[in-house]
């Protein structure tokens, strides 16, 4: 009897064992994923690109729903006011957040569009789900694992002089001192010198960057001429430009999402942390309630109450394990500077058993590519 009870102790041990390990490597694989392109290039007409620009600002509640509008998308209508924007990879459908459409008409569409995928025969998973909604997709029987968090920005309450922005006011007077100043302008209004400046500035990066270029919820490319998104940059004493940033619009254009970021070989030392602390006081000015600074992946600054118990045991580890190559930390710390608020960002997937698969898809086109290099920010 005493076998046996040790035999099934041992094979009990072995099995939650073997479960943390595939839950592991599947998590390898899916925040490995979050780094690869999802290609897809769907013909589109115009009135149905004007239908999601409509929807887009009257629902686009999270910082990547302007990426709805990026030629990589597909799109699942359910009726004329609700619609999801999509790639498909590997047999995954991978939706970009959360629905445009009215929180209510939530469980709708999210249950229609899973419910029509599998009837094409594909799984699906939401990329970049919020906290406030994540019961709707609960309720439609969608497991959620929390991939990093996003550091978000209330420009009425960023106080420049404040004993935490310290570090942040030393790097605006660094720069100054240098002679860097700084310029802002709309999408629409980017003068076309300064757009092909941008364009070389963009190629440079591109061309010496060891990951592959993102292009599912980030770095919107060509630049949007939209008269809500702002472009910022920042010039030496020489009128050479150093920095530049870009801000998409989002939730009825009341609140920005930093996207393009991007700086010179020789950029003087603070220059993004001083650009970026001048843009959100002169984002204030401009009315602007919220601006994202963007996710963290693998971030964990609160406890996390939604992640399967199983998921994050392994999460951990790969903080650990993935900032010897992309040092999320180091990114994480970056961003905390501006002392922002931290919320929790979610993978929301239909079956646990589809993990790896799922894993698989989000990596898509990446297995072309090399990323296991080491980079910082």
């Amino acid at each position: 009897m005493l076998y046996s009870f040790l035999a099934t102790l041992f094979w009990d041990q072995w099995f939650e064992g073997s479960l943390l390990t595939i839950n592991v490597f599947s998590l390898i694989l899916i925040f490995a994923g979050l780094f690869a392109p999802l290609v897809q290039s769907p013909i589109k007409t115009k009135e149905t690109l004007k239908k999601i620009a409509e929807l887009q600002y009257k629902f686009g509640w999270t910082s990547v729903s302007y990426f709805a509008l990026l030629q990589d998308k597909k799109y699942f209508f359910n009726g004329e006011e609700q619609t999801l924007a999509y790639t498909i990879s590997n047999g995954t459908a991978v939706v970009l957040g959360e629905p445009l459409a009215a929180v209510h008409e939530f469980p709708q569409i999210i249950q229609r569009f899973c419910t029509s995928m599998m009837e094409s025969g594909l799984s699906t998973v939401f990329y970049l789900v919020t906290s406030q909604h994540q019961q709707y997709f609960k309720r439609a029987g969608l497991t959620l694992l929390k991939i990093g968090e996003e550091a978000l920005i209330q420009p009425e309450q960023f106080d420049i002089h404040s004993t935490e922005l310290k570090k942040i006011r030393n790097s605006i007077s660094h720069v100054e001192k240098n002679g860097v100043h700084f310029e802002w302008y709309r999408l629409s209004q980017v003068p076309p010198s300064l757009l092909i400046e941008f364009e070389q500035l963009h190629a440079r990066w591109v061309k010496h960057n060891s990951l592959p270029r993102l292009t599912f919820s980030v770095d919107f490319y060509p630049l949007p001429r939209d008269p809500n998104g702002f472009f910022a940059v920042a010039r030496n004493a020489h009128q050479k430009i150093e920095t530049v940033l870009t801000f998409l619009p989002y939730r009825s254009n009341i609140n920005l999402s930093l996207d393009a970021m991007l700086r010179s070989a020789d950029a003087t030392n603070g220059i993004v942390e001083a650009l970026i602390a001048k843009s959100i006081l002169f984002f204030h000015t401009q009315h602007i309630q919220q601006v994202s600074l963007g996710l963290v992946a693998l971030a964990q600054s609160k406890p996390d109450q939604i992640t399967p118990k199983l998921l994050q045991r392994g999460q951990t580890i790969l903080f650990r394990y993935f900032h010897q190559f992309y040092n999320y930390q180091s990114l994480f710390h970056f961003k905390d500077k501006f002392h922002p608020q931290w919320e929790p960002r979610y993978l929301a997937f239909t079956n646990n058993a589809e993990l790896i698969k799922l894993a698989i898809a989000i990596i898509g086109v990446h297995t072309r590519r090399k990323v296991w290099s080491k980079t910082s920010f």
